[in-house]
Order: C-alpha cells, then structure tokens, then sequence
C-alpha cells in the first residue's frame, strides 16, 4: 500500500479506502491504523456507515470522530441492523443525519456518493458477508427515486 501511496503522491492522485466489510478495514481502529501508518495527504477515507453498523461498530459517534479528519467521501447507505434491510438514508441505524450534521458543520469539502443497495442487482450478494433483505420493488428506477428523496430530505433539514 505504501508504493501505492508513493506513486499517487508523484502523480497529485489521492486514493481513498472504503471501510468495506469483511476486509481489514472494516472496523473504525483499522482504519485509523491504516490512516496513521500511511500518513500522508493522499490517502484518504471514504466512510461507509452501513458497513460499519453491519460489522458491529457504531457509526455516529465512536467511528465518525475517530475517523473525521480522515474523511474525504460519504457513501450514503443505510441499513436497520435488527432485520438486515438496507433502508433509504436516514430510516435505519447508521446515523446519516447526524454525521452529514457534523459534516457540514466541521465544513467538509469532500464529496456524497449515494449507494442505497435498495434492491437486488449483478453482483449484490457477493458484497455482503450474509444474506441481506432488500425493499420489495421490482422497479430499480422507483427505488433508486426513494434513495434520492431521502438523502435530499436529510440535507434540506440540516442546511
């Protein structure tokens, strides 16, 4: 990882790290331990809250304050931990509200990516450790309209 970074700092690149789960960095500690032993300015974080709440951890506020000044992408995801359900943003466990509060108020520059894992597609499975429950739709597009509004709900009650 170190030559990565090496390389992408010659470059201007920054190289982000999702806290996907079931790899070494699915937990707030590891990384922390990967943002520390690289230590550089292009190597940044993209934060995941689903992830973190899937693995056991809590997003907001335990992982969101370790890991802040580390932050430089949002996945917008969100998942109710009791059932497994990916939700639109806002209605499960991860605290998307709070942590794009904090965000804005801490003055982050970075960027939101929505990722809602609201219904089934290519691939789907082979990114969760265990079955995950989705939103009963056949429709993608609709689903897709729900994930947008919610995220847009969440931002206009914190700006």
């Amino acid at each position: 990882m170190e030559a990565f970074v090496k390389m992408a700092a010659k470059r201007g690149i920054t190289l982000l790290n999702e806290n996907e789960k079931g790899l070494y960095a699915d937990s707030p500690d590891r990384c922390l331990d990967l943002m520390q032993q690289l230590g550089c300015d292009n190597f940044k974080l993209v934060f995941d809250p689903a992830n973190f709440a899937q693995c056991g951890f809590e997003t907001y506020p335990q992982a969101y304050y370790m890991l802040k000044k580390h932050i430089a992408y949002m996945h917008i995801k969100d998942v109710c931990i009791a059932d497994g359900i990916n939700v639109p943003a806002g209605k499960g466990d991860g605290r998307i509200k709070d942590i794009l509060q904090e965000l804005r108020n801490s003055g982050y520059q970075g960027f939101l990516s929505l990722e809602p894992h609201l219904c089934a597609f290519v691939g789907l499975a082979e990114l969760e450790k265990e079955p995950i429950t989705i939103e009963k739709s056949d429709n993608p597009k609709e689903l897709f309209g729900t994930a947008v509004n919610a995220l847009c709900c969440l931002l206009n009650e914190i700006c």
